[in-house]
């Protein structure tokens, strides 16, 4: 692989995080932030798997998405229904990731 290789998909995922913080930060705009975060940049990382691997890549990353979504209802009731921090919510919230990733990974 070469470096060159690697420039694209460093750049479109440095895009995807900088307009995060732009909409969040300068534009004040929480629900802007949350559709760039959301892109979907596994989708556009299809392009770059090898072809016998697509399928594969496809439904490991559907799984993620459905981890992703329940760490992300996990924060939102940590916060909103029992009043934790940002930081100890958003903190629980990595934890309980991983923890489904690690099920996902060697389950």
């Amino acid at each position: 692989m070469s470096f060159e290789t690697l420039i694209v998909p460093f750049l479109t995922g440095g895009f995807i995080i900088a307009g995060v913080k732009y909409a969040s930060v300068h534009l004040k705009n929480p629900v802007l932030a949350s559709i760039f975060s959301a892109l979907p940049v596994g989708l556009f990382s299809i392009f770059w798997i090898v072809n016998n691997q697509a399928s594969a890549y496809g439904h490991s990353y559907a799984i993620m998405n459905l981890i992703l979504l329940l760490s992300t209802l996990y924060f939102v009731l940590l916060l909103d229904y029992f009043s934790l921090s940002k930081n100890v919510a958003y903190v629980s919230a990595i934890a309980f990731y991983y923890v489904l990733v690690m099920f996902h990974y060697f389950g």
